[in-house]
């Protein structure tokens, strides 16, 4: 198993005074961690602390390795959780509070050994994967709450309720794709893809990004694209 192409975009909405939109990966001859963050726009620091949180989660991950996806998925969630609070902790002991830095996440953990995958989705935004016959998947649909406009985030004490893992295999997958919730909300209602988007996002993530320039979102809006070579077929 083996990671191809990594490509991605992360731009400023026309409604934000700045991009507070964060991508982050490792790739590595054993482990790919590919990570995409939303800060929130009311937050002063919020992009500060989606940065740290993405890199805290990396180090864990590599530090951890195979290990990574033999434990459960409730010992790896505590484990998440407690890097999670605990960055955020740390950065608010410097200056303000946890909330100040709160951020929405999607991360995605590839072994190229087992050639299995995890991910971890606090909040909004969308995980796809698209398999080798061209046809996309959702893996993780955004959690929001009463509305739209509300999410849930990294600050929120109750992460064992809002963060969200999942496991499988890759064999047969051909991309995982991660898109915030700027750039996923035109092709996306009643928690499926429009026709539309399944059609663009098929095409490849230069298509997605000259259509979101024409549509101007105004929300900053990041997509990360990964190719996937799995040698077994």
């Amino acid at each position: 198993m083996t990671m191809g192409k990594i490509l991605y975009f992360n731009r400023q909405g026309e409604r934000t005074l700045s991009c507070k939109d964060t991508v982050y990966f490792v790739n590595s001859s054993r482990l790919g961690v590919y990570s995409l963050a939303d800060g929130l726009n009311s937050l002063k620091w919020s992009h500060i602390g989606a940065s740290a949180v993405q890199k805290a989660v990396a180090d864990m991950a590599a530090e951890k390795g195979d290990e990574l996806f033999t434990e459960s998925e409730q010992d790896v969630q505590r484990n998440l959780i407690e890097i999670v609070h605990r960055t955020l902790y740390n950065l608010a002991e410097k200056q303000g509070s946890p909330d100040d830095y709160a951020s929405t996440m999607m991360t995605v953990f590839v072994s190229k050994k087992s050639g299995c995958m995890r991910w971890l989705h606090i909040g909004d935004g969308l995980i796809l994967k698209e398999d080798v016959s061209g046809n996309l998947s959702v893996l993780s649909h955004p959690h929001n709450g009463v509305t739209r406009q509300f999410t849930y985030t990294t600050a929120h004490d109750q992460l064992d309720r809002y963060m969200r893992m999942g496991t499988k295999p890759l064999k047969g997958v051909r991309r995982l794709i991660m898109m915030t919730d700027g750039a996923a909300f035109p092709f996306y209602r009643n928690r499926k893809l429009t026709g539309w988007g399944k059609w663009l996002i098929g095409r490849g993530i230069e298509s997605v990004l000259a259509e979101l320039e024409k549509i101007g979102p105004a929300d900053d809006y990041s997509m990360i694209d990964v190719f996937v070579n799995d040698r077994e077929g």
